[in-house]
């Protein structure tokens, strides 16, 4: 506002605002003046003890222009001089490409591309019904998180306890295509749990009732606790040294020994994909083991392996990659706010078996640990995909990095 017509404005800011949701109507308002050139320093730590990521902006108070120059460095070693690092990386930005949801710096060609695929199929988030979620956040995994020790001699102490002890899953279990595998166990008392303790045994809610005879000898006193001490009295022995950090949760249920609301619970027992939220490339697995997951993991809770396939594959790797930003050591984000929006074609029945059918063999080569015949599968899921978006062979070399 303070410059006069024509002039310049550079300033070094944080470069979240370029894809983050926060940013949406800052983008809208830089997409009204004319960007000269933008220097993007990704992950790379540009200030001692301070962890940033800066941008340097440069606009001019003219109207857009069609294309400008930007720079993604990889590097803060210019042993022949910044000058011509900057000349050797610049790339041609087309300004329409830029997109209201996020702006990725890539040159024209790889802009088009990525037009090109947000025009086919529909978003994640259409083709799943919303339906992506995260993990649960308990708020106290000390207590509520067990290792397998643990649940064997709660179940083993109370058979009872199982009904309420579900495995669990942390980011680091995910692996691709792989079966998951938990040595993690999560405590579950959902909110509500406790108030539904008092409805009649013929309702599917019912989970034991306050007024049943004590177990083990112990008479009641608080209604609620009594309830949990009397129905589930090895997971309450566990759970009650923690009781006075529970209590301090802010994401609690209507107990302390409750987790926080969530509508979605239930969908953990279904057959699903899942994915940890940080990784260098999508590490989706199908899970049919009724898994439950931390919140630095998402799922999906549809058996579709055709999708599981789209979701591993090269070309939606670089779709993302282009979609969000990288954080320290160049991993991705995997988070609701990008995958809704990774671009879905339906394949014809014949494709959709295809599809399947290789996903069956990867997954099945991944526990025969078949590392070559893992890599062909993918290969030729692959090819499927580019067969499938219709990408030429220029467009699959750039999708390739070559």
């Amino acid at each position: 506002n303070l410059l006069k017509d024509s002039g310049n404005f550079v300033f070094i800011i944080p470069n979240k605002w370029m894809r983050a949701g926060y940013g949406k109507a800052l983008r809208s308002y830089v997409k009204n003046y004319e960007i000269h050139e933008l220097l993007d320093f990704g992950d790379l730590q540009v200030f001692e003890e301070a962890t940033t990521y800066p941008l340097i902006m440069g606009l001019g108070k003219s109207p857009p222009v069609e294309k400008f120059t930007a720079v993604n460095l990889d590097t803060l070693d210019f042993p022949l001089g910044i000058g011509k690092y900057l000349a050797e990386k610049r790339i041609g930005v087309l300004t329409e490409g830029l997109s209201d949801e996020g702006w990725t710096l890539t040159d024209s060609k790889v802009q088009k591309l990525l037009l090109k695929l947000k025009s086919q199929g529909i978003p994640l988030s259409e083709y799943v019904n919303g339906k992506i979620y995260r993990g649960v956040l308990t708020g106290l995994n000390e207590a509520f998180v067990i290792n397998r020790e643990t649940k064997d001699r709660l179940i083993a102490k109370d058979p009872r306890s199982a009904q309420v002890i579900k495995p669990f899953l942390a980011g680091r279990d995910i692996k691709r295509y792989q079966q998951p595998k938990s040595e993690n166990f999560l405590i579950l008392f959902p909110k509500g749990t406790t108030i539904k303790r008092n409805l009649p045994e013929d309702d599917p809610n019912h989970i034991g009732r306050v007024n049943e005879p004590p177990r083990y000898g112990y008479m009641p006193s608080d209604p609620a606790w009594d309830w949990l001490k009397s129905y589930y009295p090895a997971i309450a022995d566990h759970l009650k040294p923690f009781e006075k950090a529970a209590k301090k949760r802010t994401d609690q249920g209507d107990f302390w020994w409750e987790l926080r609301a969530c509508d979605y619970y239930g969908e953990f027992a279904k057959e699903k994909i899942m994915l940890p939220d940080i990784s260098q490339r999508a590490e989706a697995l199908l899970d049919t083991n009724g898994m439950y997951c931390v919140n630095t993991a998402y799922i999906i809770p549809i058996a579709d392996k055709y999708l599981l396939a789209l979701i591993n594959s090269q070309l939606v790797h670089f779709f993302y990659s282009n979609l969000t930003s990288t954080i320290r050591g160049g991993y991705l984000r995997f988070i609701r706010q990008y995958l809704a929006q990774i671009p879905i074609i339906d394949p014809t029945t014949e494709l959709r078996l295809e599809f399947e059918n290789l996903v069956g063999k990867i997954i099945e080569a991944k526990v025969n640990n078949a590392v070559a015949e893992v890599r062909i599968l993918e290969n030729q899921i692959n090819q499927l995909v580019y067969e499938m978006y219709g990408l030429s062979a220029e467009e699959i070399g750039i999708v390739e990095g070559r």
